[in-house]
């Protein structure tokens, strides 16, 4: 038996110290914006949403132990009313502002968040996310402003879900040690699932999102918790100088090992899920535990910094940061002369509006939602209750729609498929079907509703393109491929010299990338004739390499190569390098990028740094050619529309033409 004197002793320490678990807190949510700020400086600052997990664990148990031991079942229920009350108002407020804001501003985005913003507020953005297929990591074209509060529904639902055992454990009058058994058998069943479900290479969203994987680490804490007295029984004979001393190393290492992956750990790694995840479960945990000792010297000078505030606002800031992330990234394109000044710039915002939103929302949500006061100091509730009725009338406006984006994504993906002039696109299906209509009713009864455009070929306009339209003598075969450029493309077709578009249509390239090589292969599929295109959703450049070697095996991969890839995480000379050396000597063009990603000075200058270090690699300069064009992307501001894919592969074109034929 563990004496309750012991047990009383950890629970006054522990309350001692939970300024330095504020602290950590603290430095939790910072990583994690720098995560969402300057991913390929904090690759691994999402790792810190572990520690809060273990945490809120640990800091609930505590509570949970004590009501659940009453007869009564109404303490307990009146506690996690008042957890729902705390987690909710912050919520709502945060989803009532953001909402309005779209609303007032009349953007179409409103019509795409209303399940969204209904299942947040009900604690169920995670299974939102997973009935939805959608990626934390990697879908930058539905970016949701409240994307990150699958985090709010796990720790709400992990709280229920350990409110429910603890209840049953203490009415069976279970022994602490048994109880720690039970969470240490919790702990490892959802391990076990986690491993189970996790496909290396994959998308990790669907354990990443699910309480089922995620609750191992909510379960860490709790177990620290019952075993917190048989670990100090252990350790009870080594000298309490020696002890302090050895706390103090552990609590310096495990925050210095937390630290350290933060700069290293990659958010697509297999590694990363298999072992790192976990790794940092155990760190948060040997944290708390050498934590509790008020005379270490590490624990003392993380007691003079000033993080306490930060770290008892870290739900608030958490509220917030991607939101604000997501309106930032919109105006990307518009600063990228300061765009270093601008991330700093939405750092200072994040942490300003969530700690007042700290302030006046989170603190005093006990007012917001009492009545018994003077009425003269109801001015909060006042503008409460305006922001309710706004929100609500927002709401009315709502939709389910797909968002724009993600319907111009699917359609060029549907585009650059091999079957695309044969069956219609399922968004425009009805578009078709009518214009097919008209034209069966204009030949059976001889009228004019469909109206056919006159063909704007003319073959002696197109040798007027050429200088010396002499020198020139078209083939059959030529003079079909540019009537059918000219017809299915005519603005590309105007954008490249006669010897240019030859040149296109004989050239042997690959064209290979991610999802904006994808939405860009019909394109390129038009005007390089002898070429082949191959795009893939979310692809980095460490996880192309496979997809490499499967065309090289088929014979499928031309001695010219043009890649796209970068968006998604950026670039690195080890990378590169790896990439070059599996294409051998095959001609490669790297086209750099000036999407509205974080990463686009790296990515860039990655590139150049390729074509000086290899002499078969070149670059193709989007960036310049795209400079001051929006108009070039769809709403996402990453991937181009119709217009932004014709300049791109007609720069493609032009620059191969001028690397094969200098000095013309």
């Amino acid at each position: 038996m563990v004496n309750p004197t012991v047990t009383l002793n950890i629970r006054r320490r522990f309350m001692k110290r939970s300024y330095v678990l504020d602290r950590l807190k603290a430095l939790s949510i910072l990583f994690i914006i720098c995560y969402h700020l300057w991913p390929s400086i904090f690759p691994g600052g999402f790792l810190f949403v572990n520690t809060f997990l273990v945490l809120a664990g640990f800091f609930a148990v505590r509570r949970l132990e004590k009501l659940t031991e009453l007869k009564e079942i109404k303490p307990l229920l009146s506690h996690i009313g008042k957890v729902v009350l705390r987690l909710w108002i912050p919520l709502f407020a945060m989803i009532a502002v953001v909402i309005s804001v779209i609303f007032l501003s009349g953007s179409l985005q409103l019509k795409s968040l209303r399940l969204d913003t209904l299942t947040s507020l009900f604690f169920l953005n995670n299974w939102y996310q997973l009935q939805s297929e959608r990626s934390y990591f990697m879908d930058m074209a539905v970016q949701s402003p409240f994307a990150h509060l699958w985090y709010v529904a796990i720790y709400f639902q992990s709280f229920l879900l350990s409110a429910g055992i603890i209840k049953v454990t203490n009415q069976f009058k279970l022994d602490r040690s048994i109880k720690m058994f039970i969470w240490l058998g919790l702990l490892a069943i959802s391990q076990s699932l986690y491993f189970l479900w996790y496909t290396p290479g994959a998308d990790p969203s669907n354990v990443y999102y699910s309480l089922w994987t995620r609750f191992s680490s909510f379960a860490g804490g709790v177990l620290l918790y019952y075993a917190l007295p048989y670990v100090d029984a252990v350790l009870s004979s080594v000298g309490k100088r020696t002890l302090d001393q050895f706390k103090d190393v552990l609590l310096g290492l495990s925050l210095f090992c937390m630290i350290g992956l933060s700069f290293i750990v990659s958010d697509q790694s297999p590694l990363t899920y298999l072992v790192w995840l976990n790794y940092f479960n155990l760190l948060t945990l040997i944290f708390v535990w050498a934590a509790r000792n008020q005379h270490l010297i590490f624990s003392k000078w993380l007691d003079q910094t000033h993080f306490h505030r930060l770290g008892l606002a870290t739900y608030s800031i958490y509220l917030w940061y991607y939101p604000l992330i997501v309106l930032a990234q919109k105006n990307i394109r518009l600063i990228q002369t300061y765009l270093t000044h601008y991330e700093f710039l939405v750092f200072v915002a994040i942490l300003g509006v969530g700690l007042a939103h700290y302030f006046f929302i989170e603190k005093n949500t006990q007012n917001l939602v009492t009545w018994k006061k003077p009425k003269n100091q109801r001015w909060d509730q006042g503008l409460f209750t305006a922001l309710t009725l706004l929100f609500l009338i927002a709401m009315t406006q709502s939709g389910d729609q797909k968002p724009i984006a993600l319907f111009k994504l699917e359609h060029q993906e549907f585009q650059a498929k091999q079957n695309a002039f044969n069956t219609p696109f399922p968004g425009t299906k009805t578009v078709v079907e009518t214009t097919e209509w008209a034209k069966d009713f204009d030949q059976r009864f001889q009228t004019d509703f469909s109206y056919t455009p006159t063909p704007r070929f003319n073959t002696k306009a197109l040798l007027a393109k050429l200088e010396s339209p002499d020198q020139i003598e078209l083939t059959p075969e030529q003079e079909a491929y540019i009537e059918e450029l000219k017809e299915l493309d005519p603005e590309l077709f105007d954008m490249l010299t006669l010897p240019e578009i030859l040149y296109a249509s004989s050239v042997p390239v690959t064209y290979f990338g991610d999802s904006l090589a994808q939405g860009n292969a019909y394109t390129f599929r038009l005007l390089f004739a002898e070429g082949n295109a191959y795009g893939h959703k979310s692809l980095q450049i460490w996880y192309s390499y496979p997809y490499f070697q499967e065309l090289m095996d088929d014979g499928e991969l031309h001695e010219n190569v043009v890649i796209n890839l970068g968006t998604n995480a950026g670039l690195d000379e080890e990378g590169v390098t790896e990439l070059v050396d599996m294409l051998g000597d095959r001609t490669i063009y790297f086209v750099n990028t000036n999407s509205a990603v974080d990463h686009l000075q790296q990515v860039n200058d990655t590139i150049k740094w390729a074509e000086k270090e290899f002499p078969n690699v070149h670059e193709i300069d989007w960036y310049t050619e795209s400079l001051g064009h929006a108009d070039y992307y769809i709403e996402d501001d990453i991937h181009l529309n119709p217009k932004g894919a014709d300049y791109y592969v007609a720069l493609v074109a032009r620059t191969m033409y001028e690397h094969d034929h200098p000095g013309q």
